[in-house]
């Protein structure tokens, strides 16, 4: 519940409604039209007449040419008769969407009433009824309600209580009643207008329709579904019998209709009331006004839930623009489509753009509510099932509370919409792995639907399908299928998707409990019910999501039987079924805009990765072996560097058609959202609610043209789609043929529930299963923490860490190395593809044997001693670096070395002793630029790195374990400008389009941050190169700058010499080990670097020769003074 999906079509008393502006006061016409002829009053009554009849049948225009004609013939003596004009005239300029004339018109009418009637009048009543309707239609509902109630005041006075012409107060009152979320006073209003109108003998069938319609509108926002049903009918009957099928108000009902049947899951029904609505609709306001874009909407929202998103999403599109032509920014109905439009990204699982939408009206809504309104509840609700979705659970569960306790402050604790939050918030519970806390939420909004009246089985049904999976996830299937039998059955009212989730589960339930052919029908069962085409495939929809976990479940189902079995036949079945999730997951990715998008659905099921890769190893041990091992490395690869992928083939765009002003504006908007990001994550404690909306306003801007410009990226020809990325069985051979002989790559998958190893080299795949009893988190943490912890270390306890060090060294030397020894044959070059926690482990500092004496560290046994070691976030990334050549437009200039001075540091970093020294040393020998102290400041630096082939910085950074967007590196404080910002973080990359061949971070933790599923180690060397920079060296710890820049200068003196990235870096480490003092050898001073990337050799621009230049012009000289003096 609480979607923003019906659009309540409401007919206003004394006018049709539409568009509001400021209170008037300006122009204010006195006395009448300035004629020479008095009025024939009988002919302008009769025009009038023929005017009201002219709006009602929606010719606008014509009505307004009628009362200009009145106007005009000579209303000076007749001031109430001109008013009367007035007020038609302006109803008629409204339902046009001319609204500065109807403005005018009314203002001016109430003016003449109030001149020459008074305000105790009829027409008093009347005209301020008109002005109550003009400003409720623009969306400034209290200043609507005002002169409503103004106008109930003098109706009771004149008429008394149950008149019908103090109904038509009651009902304009109780349309602002609805709008502002007062469901029982509206419903309890409406209802009396039509008690007075049905009690009425003189009350015209078509005024009486309007009551009910009213009522039923009211009953649908409150959840009344079979209510408003019944309202929408009386009125719909009527309608049609006095007015015809062809009259606006009969199209009104066809819409109201319309959304009942929406609101019921019956969509085809309700696009036939729609359709009929819009037929009339644009017969007589054309295609482009409000009231059509209603028809837009309502349509959009059916066609979405039927998965025609392209239609969908095309009408909502053409329901905003118009609106915001009509309206400006911030009208309710602009709001709506907000919403509505996100609630599309959401059905699709795009949440990032649905967060967008749902961000911006929930602005728009606190700005016209505040906090306690029922439409600011369902705002923020979906606002945290957009962050809950997107990832973000901890902000998501913050909006999920403030919904359930808005929405139990206004609807009490019982009601079905408190019910709907419930569950919402149970599914972020679930998502976070907190099965008790869901089931607990699951379980109160099944009591809240059980008492509710009847309608709600369904959603009763789909408590139950939670309850039990959160058994499933608990691997507790007996009591899943418990919870399943308590559902009685499945209620005829379900739709096909909960249908089919109830058959999900049914079958899942089984598969846990080893009964596979009945799983297997179940899941079939399901396949069925959402319409799934085994042979073709689907393209991406609502069911999409469903679609893909029953695909994921047969696959798991034929798995597991194989392995009870150890039928091959059956494994190869479960291959092909898994192989149709991956063809169904890619196509939904492909349909997403932002790139963060397909990386969280990629993460969503990481379970599909690693049941394929399980699926392969079963088959690999026959005649194919090969092939199959190829396969699983395919699906381990796909898990990785998403959006590293995009970025690196984005930045490498050929500048052809208009592509590269493309890009560069989508870096440029880039920079500017994470800017604004950036500001609203780490400064959220300072900022008030405004700085907050005020943000969201400005992202809002900025991620709609961004969106627009991925369109045109697309209409370009510009293909970034994760199809195009991923490894295939012909690739990986490409990936084989591309390592040196002396050359091998080891990559690695770790699952929930296993973990698993590949290594190629140039004939060979091996793949494995590491040890599922071995304790990989404990060793490598433990062997983390004893190297962080030695050099600070008491004397006394080094011994034990030291120990701790050598026992996880060794053992995971045995687990990833020894067993592979062989298929490495001594191979010198390996290219490491980590994943989760090996993301931390330093390799080389492993040891390949038991060290003769302890903490002699200079003659340990490192596995640095026996090869090259080089890093790389996927194989695929490894590859395309490989395959995309360095930029021909490369940068002009050799290295930029920074080395930020913190001596008198606002942030607090301690200064840095030895890194000066260390940038102006590497600048010399690269013949680059130097910028030290008070110049290297973060500006200069963004300033200047586009330039320079090689970056070096020498300074502080810190990473982020809980949001590697986040992690930073700091530079000097500007000291002209107190406000420049010093320091750089990892979001701040993603806007920066460079060329380097190489970057090193000389600081501590470039290496570490947040992992990420589907994407690995979000760090800020993951940062430069998403940014574009082929190759880096980034760091895992903090470590002593001086011992940093005797490693790094040994390291760019193997540069200079043409050794590759790798090995100059391992050359620099052995001979900092060769010249150091046991405890100084300690890994702690060396291990921390790695190079990530492309380890080719460093080919730098070359600077003009200006030596060789100076050289050549003296030997010229000396030759032609020897010459003359020959002569």
């Amino acid at each position: 519940m609480g979607s923003a999906k019906i659009n309540i079509s409401l007919f206003c008393w004394g006018r049709v409604a539409k568009k509001v502006a400021p209170l008037a006061a300006a122009l204010i016409i006195r006395g009448g039209a300035a004629t020479a002829q008095p009025a024939d009053t009988a002919a302008v009554r009769q025009w009038l007449s023929d005017g009201r009849a002219r709006l009602e049948a929606g010719a606008f225009e014509e009505a307004i040419k009628i009362t200009d004609r009145a106007l005009n013939a000579g209303l000076t003596g007749f001031p109430l008769l001109e008013a009367e004009a007035r007020m038609l005239r302006g109803e008629a300029a409204q339902a046009q969407g001319r609204f500065d004339l109807a403005e005018v018109s009314l203002d001016s009418a109430w003016c003449l009433v109030q001149d020459h009637a008074g305000w105790d009048h009829p027409k008093s009543a009347e005209a301020l009824s008109d002005l109550g309707n003009y400003y409720y239609e623009l969306g400034y509902i209290q200043t609507a309600r005002q002169y409503h109630t103004q106008a109930l005041v003098i109706r009771r006075r004149l008429f008394g209580d149950r008149h019908t012409e103090t109904a038509k107060s009651y009902n304009n009152i109780a349309n602002c009643l609805l709008s502002i979320g007062d469901y029982d006073r509206a419903i309890a209003l409406y209802q009396e207008v039509a008690d007075i109108r049905e009690a009425s003998p003189q009350m015209p069938p078509a005024d009486l329709a309007s009551a009910y319609n009213n009522l039923g509108s009211a009953l649908l926002a409150a959840g009344d579904l079979p209510g408003a049903k019944k309202q929408y009918a009386q009125a719909m009957d009527l309608r049609r019998r006095t007015l015809g099928p062809d009259h606006l108000k009969t199209a009104q009902s066809h819409q109201n209709i319309g959304n009942v049947f929406a609101a019921l899951s019956l969509q085809d029904s309700a696009l036939r009331h729609f359709g009929e609505a819009l037929a009339v609709y644009t017969r007589f306001y054309g295609e482009n006004h409000p009231k059509v874009a209603a028809i837009y909407e309502n349509m959009g929202n059916a066609l979405a839930e039927k998965q025609a998103y392209g239609a969908a999403g095309d009408l909502q599109q053409k329901a905003l623009r118009i609106r915001r032509q009509f309206y400006g920014p911030s009208h309710p109905d602009v709001i709506r489509s907000y919403q509505n439009i996100g609630e599309l990204w959401m059905l699709r699982g795009d949440y990032q753009a649905a967060l967008q939408y749902f961000r911006r009206a929930l602005g728009l809504l606190h700005d016209q509510w505040g906090d306690y309104h029922p439409q600011v509840a369902q705002a923020q609700e979906q606002v945290g099932l957009a962050l809950v979705n997107a990832g973000e659970l901890q902000p998501g569960l913050n909006h999920l509370e403030r919904a359930l306790a808005l929405r139990q402050a206004l609807f009490g604790v019982d009601h079905p919409y408190v019910a709907g939050t419930a569950m919402n918030l149970g599914n972020a519970y679930w998502q976070d792995g907190q099965y008790q806390q869901a089931r607990d939420f699951y379980r109160r909004s099944l009591e809240i639907w059980s008492a509710a009246a009847m309608g709600w089985e369904p959603e009763q049904l789909k408590a139950v399908l939670n309850i039990s999976r959160t058994y499933l996830e608990e691997n507790r299937p007996a009591l899943a299928q418990q919870a399943l039998n308590l559902a009685g059955g499945l209620p005829e009212q379900a739709d096909s998707l909960t249908r089919a989730g109830f058959d999900r589960t049914l079958g899942e339930a089984l598969l846990e409990q080893g009964l596979y052919q009945p799983a297997g029908r179940c899941l079939d069962d399901a396949l069925k019910k959402l319409g799934f085409r085994p042979e073709t495939g689907n393209e991406p929809g609502k069911a999409s999501l469903e679609i893909l976990l029953c695909l994921h479940g047969k696959a798991r189902n034929y798995l597991e039987w194989a392995r009870s079995s150890s039928d091959r036949q059956r494994a190869d079945t479960a291959l092909i079924w898994f192989e149709k999730a991956f063809n169904l997951l890619t196509k939904v990715q492909d349909s997403y805009l932002n790139p963060e998008a397909r990386q969280r659905m990629t993460a969503l099921n990481t379970g599909l990765f690693a049941g394929a890769i399980d699926a392969c190893f079963m088959l690999a041990d026959g005649s194919r072996g090969a092939r199959y091992r190829r396969l699983a490395f395919a699906f381990s690869d796909r898990n990785k560097s998403i959006r590293l992928m995009e970025a690196n083939r984005l930045q490498r765009q050929p500048a052809q058609g208009g592509t590269d002003i493309l890009v560069s504006r989508l870096q440029q908007l880039t920079r500017k959202i994470n800017d604004l990001e950036k500001e609203r994550a780490i400064d959220e404690s300072q900022l008030d609610d405004e700085d907050r909306r005020a943000i969201d306003r400005r992202l809002f801007d900025l991620q709609q043209q961004k969106a627009d410009l991925y369109r045109n990226l697309e209409s370009a020809g510009t293909n970034l789609l994760p199809e195009s990325l991923f490894l295939t069985e012909d690739s990986i051979k490409i990936i084989q043929r591309s390592l040196a002989p002396d050359q091998a790559m080891m990559a690695f998958f770790t699952g929930e529930k296993a973990k698993y190893q590949f290594v190629l080299t140039g004939d060979t795949i091996a793949a494995r299963r590491l040890d599922p009893a071995f304790p990989l988190q404990q060793a490598v943490t433990g062997m983390a923490k004893s190297l962080l912890q030695y050099p600070g270390a008491p004397s006394g306890e080094k011994p034990h860490l030291d120990s701790v060090y050598t026992a996880e060294a060794r053992r995971l030397y045995e687990l990833l190395f020894s067993p592979v020894a062989g298929i490495l044959g001594g191979k010198r070059s390996l290219v490491i593809v980590p994943d989760g926690i090996l993301g931390w482990l330093p390799f080389e500092a492993l040891l390949t044997s038991d060290p003769e004496t302890p903490r002699r560290y200079r003659t340990y046994p490192y596995l640095l001693s026996d090869c090259t070691i080089s890093y790389t976030y996927s194989g695929g990334y490894w590859l395309s670096l490989k395959q995309l050549p360095v930029q021909s437009a490369r940068p002009a200039r050799s290295c930029l070395a920074l080395a930020p001075d913190f001596a008198t540091d606002p942030q607090g970093f301690a200064p840095l002793e030895h890194n000066a020294e260390e940038a102006s040393s590497i600048a010399r020998m690269l013949r680059g630029k130097v910028l030290k102290g008070v110049e290297a400041t973060r500006a200069n630096f963004l300033a200047l790195a586009p330039n320079y082939a090689v970056l070096h910085l020498a300074t502080h950074a810190k990473s982020n374990s809980y949001n590697g967007d986040y992690a930073y590196m700091a530079f000097s404080a500007n000291p002209k400008d107190s406000t420049d910002e010093s320091l750089l973080y990892v979001k701040d990359l993603y806007g920066q389009r460079w060329h380097a061949d190489l970057a090193v971070l000389s600081a501590c933790e470039t290496g570490i941050g947040s992992f990420r599923p589907g994407e690995g180690v979000i760090s800020l060397g993951r940062g430069f190169a998403q940014a574009g920079v082929r190759s880096t060296v980034n760091s895992l710890w903090s470590v002593n700058d001086a011992r940093t820049s005797d490693l790094m200068q040994g390291f760019y003196t193997g540069l200079r010499k043409g050794l590759t990235k790798d090995d100059a870096l391992r050359q620099a480490k052995l001979a900092y080990l060769a010249g150091n003092a046991h405890e100084a050898a300690h890994p702690f001073y060396w291990a921390s670097y790695l190079p990530f990337g492309d380890m080719a050799p460093l080919k730098l621009p070359n600077p003009f020769p200006w030596s060789y230049l100076l050289i050549g012009i003296l030997l010229a000289a000396g030759v032609f003074y020897l010459v003359r003096k020959l002569i």
